[in-house]
């Protein structure tokens, strides 16, 4: 039998660099809205702002300001 569990955690400074790699592939790029090749301090940046008490972590509707 295949062990088809998923486990979901929210993201760390600690992943700035596999977001960077993800964020910088060609096939993902396009989609987004940022500068091309995105380093890791950025994304260590905002990963550490998203861990501040108050701060809405939710997109869509209600999810805060």
């Amino acid at each position: 039998m295949i062990d088809t569990s998923i486990t979901l955690r929210r993201a760390r400074p600690a992943d700035a660099a596999e977001y960077a790699r993800l964020m910088g592939d060609p096939a993902v790029f396009p989609n987004l809205m940022q500068l091309p090749l995105p380093s890791e301090e950025p994304w260590r940046t905002r990963l550490e702002a998203g861990l501040r008490p108050g701060l809405p972590r939710l997109a869509g509707p209600g999810a805060g300001p």
